[in-house]
């Protein structure tokens, strides 16, 4: 989730938190549904962002780049808006999104769509937190 949130919540209450470092879910969560964030051709770069700004609207998506991968995290519940908001930004409706539910776990599932569909296709499948969502065509390069 939001680390640097938990630990300033721990600190109110006087606990000084240790700090493990790991593997970003944001990394760990495509790579388990086999979706690398980057791969030599298809994408040089990886933008991070949550599903939300810090007033609680629908961030600002980051202009689009064919050689760009984009990882929403806690989005889910604002997917369709997201969606309209990256076409409306310029993003082609048939870009890839894939959706790793549970990752890493025995319940982990992966659904993939495009950003015209994806949303449509969440809500069928009752897909729900926690959820990674990649935006870009390393979605299914590994099935290529």
């Amino acid at each position: 989730g939001r680390g640097g949130e938990e630990v300033v919540e721990f600190r109110r209450f006087g606990v000084e938190p240790t700090i493990v470092p790991g593997i970003s879910s944001a990394l760990a969560g495509p790579m388990a549904a086999m979706t690398p964030v980057t791969h030599r051709g298809v994408a040089n770069k990886v933008t991070f962002c949550t599903g939300m700004d810090r007033f609680e609207n629908t961030p600002i998506v980051p202009a689009f780049d064919k050689e760009q991968t984009l990882v929403l995290l806690m989005s889910v519940g604002r997917l369709g808006q997201i969606c309209e908001a990256m076409i409306a930004q310029g993003y082609p409706p048939d870009t890839p999104v894939g959706i790793c539910e549970r990752a890493t776990t025995p319940q982990q599932r992966e659904i993939a769509g495009t950003i015209a569909n994806i949303a449509r296709l969440a809500e069928e499948e009752r897909v729900r937190a926690p959820a990674i969502i990649v935006v870009g065509d390393v979605v299914g390069t590994l099935d290529r």
